[in-house]
């Protein structure tokens, strides 16, 4: 449920699935009644529904029991029958058997049991521009058939006229389009810093799809912009740690005028630096 079933209070985020599984029973219910709409209420409760019992339940260990693992690691191996427990979030043990009796189990007979696909590089805030611009390149290379590119009209004109609401909507179908192609992590290349709300937007849509991503704090356009100062602001308010499922990167674009400040302000901050190296820019 996003925070825009309510037409009235489009800015107020949403409860999470998160938050909905560490809320007491009878403080989930009234959560669920105040703020879920008749659809997507049932989607919800159906949803929670097929969550065998104690999953989620905070301080409860989960045992995902049964499965063929596949770990993708040497030094763990794998398993044609084989189980891994969970605990605050982490994989505690992968092994053939393991004895927890206190863990919520999850039966995984007959079913593959592995880490999920990475996508390294993905611009959520276009979900919905999917296969609007199949036929076009990069950026004008002066040809007629090439008027309409990438650049001019996803990035300078549609993205112009993008809400901080859209930008929420784009970052949680993405996420969850993503999860259920199997895809847990993701490094989002985020375009999209008009204005500092958009930027609250992007952080909380990549967050609210509940898997791991990465931030990442590229460049924005027009007035309200404040790439890449604002940096500072994200930093301290939504990744003050590093050890989160949602953790940040700066956007440093070499393209840009001014980088070298997005560079600066980067290691000030201690972050990773990403950028597209692209040869049609010269580069």
């Amino acid at each position: 449920m996003c925070r825009l079933c309510d037409s009235t209070q489009p800015d107020l985020p949403c409860p999470t699935r998160r938050d909905i599984l560490t809320t007491t029973a009878a403080g989930g219910a009234a959560l669920l009644a105040n703020v879920l709409l008749t659809g997507g209420a049932a989607a919800q409760q159906t949803a929670l529904s097929t969550l065998p019992e104690g999953v989620g339940a905070p301080g409860r260990r989960t045992l995902i029991k049964g499965g063929i693992v596949l770990s993708v690691d040497d030094a763990v191996g794998n398993f044609p029958v084989g189980d891994v427990l969970i605990e605050n979030g982490r994989i505690l043990e992968v092994a053939a058997s393991i004895d927890a009796p206190d863990a919520a189990v999850i039966d995984a007979t007959g079913k593959i049991v592995m880490p999920g696909f990475i996508d390294t590089h993905h611009h959520q805030f276009e979900t919905a521009l999917r296969s609007q611009l199949a036929h076009g390149i990069l950026i004008n290379d002066g040809r007629a058939v090439n008027a309409t590119n990438y650049y001019d009209t996803v990035l300078q004109k549609f993205s112009m006229v993008y809400r901080p609401r859209d930008v929420y909507i784009n970052e949680l179908f993405g996420g969850i389009a993503q999860l259920d192609a199997g895809v847990t992590t993701v490094m989002d290349v985020s375009q999209i810093h008009h204005s500092p709300e958009h930027s609250d937007a992007a952080i909380e849509g990549l967050r609210d799809a509940g898997r791991r991503g990465v931030f990442g704090y590229f460049e924005g356009w027009g007035e309200g912009a404040r790439y890449p100062d604002d940096a500072r602001r994200i930093r301290e308010q939504y990744f003050a740690s590093d050890d989160q499922l949602t953790t940040m990167v700066m956007g440093g674009e070499i393209y840009l005028p001014g980088y070298e400040k997005a560079w600066e302000i980067g290691r000030e901050l201690g972050l990773p630096i990403a950028l597209h190296v692209v040869g049609t820019f010269g580069m």
